[in-house]
């Protein structure tokens, strides 16, 4: 017989984090609309009502609710990661890979044309080295050792918005990645091939040196579509109760 194992009290703040974030999903609450009390909840999970107020608290920090002092805890938004970190839904999580892969075509193939008017020479490379080391490390016998270079991320693509210089664009593209990436970590695929990853990458770059907008525009976007290609083949082996083995 196997040993029990101590039960953490982290799985504890995660499974209420994943009833109310199934709650709201369930319910259909609107924005601004108000859960159930912190006595409440605890009564009904049958948990402490420390433990519910530690969850409520990450749901704040994330975004997704607003508690008011003394008014109870209200929906703030629908689209932050951690609103996503608790589902188990294959269907979900892909279908969301895909919508953020179109969000990242609208904001990349833009960002990167705008860049290569104005890209300086050391920055080219800068991004160059960056890849190489990255690709060095994924094909290392421990890339999972590398915390810094682990797949999928979106190191290329931010730095490109960031010489654009638009703040508003660089917010949306980091929350991208940061739902990308969550995403990923739900479904427990493997990250877009490194060495495939690498060769669109140096293309972007190659034509950033360039300062050639429509080469750059042009090579992200054979990226981004490969990308989907992967997710709609998941997609695809879902749809046949098969669990999806590779992605974007």
């Amino acid at each position: 017989m196997a040993p029990l194992r101590e039960i953490k009290k982290i799985i504890v703040h995660d499974a209420i984090i994943e009833s109310i974030t199934d709650y709201i999903r369930s319910s259909g609450l609107a924005l601004g609309d108000r859960i159930p009390s912190e006595r409440s909840l605890a009564e009904t999970l049958k948990v402490s009502r420390s433990s519910v107020r530690g969850a409520l608290k990450s749901l704040e920090t994330e975004g997704v609710l607003e508690i008011r002092h003394g008014g109870g805890a209200y929906l703030r938004s629908l689209s932050s990661p951690i609103y996503y970190q608790y589902t188990s839904d294959h269907r979900e999580n892909l279908h969301l890979l895909r919508d953020l892969v179109q969000a990242r075509q609208a904001i990349e193939e833009w960002t990167v044309a705008e860049a290569a008017k104005v890209i300086p020479k050391d920055e080219v490379k800068r991004l160059a080295t960056q890849q190489r080391r990255q690709l060095k490390a994924l094909e290392a016998p421990d890339p999972a050792g590398d915390p810094e270079h682990r797949l999928p991320n979106m190191d290329l693509e931010i730095a490109i918005t960031r010489v654009v210089g638009n703040a508003v664009l660089l917010d949306m593209h980091e929350k991208i990645e940061k739902m990308w990436k969550q995403a990923y970590k739900n479904l427990q695929m493997a990250a877009f091939p490194a060495r495939m990853r690498y060769e669109h990458h140096m293309a972007i770059i190659s034509a950033l040196g360039a300062r050639d907008e429509e080469a750059a525009r042009l090579a992200i976007s054979v990226h981004n579509r490969s990308l989907e290609k992967h997710i709609a083949r998941a997609i695809e082996k879902l749809e046949q109760k098969t669990l999806p083995a590779a992605g974007g």
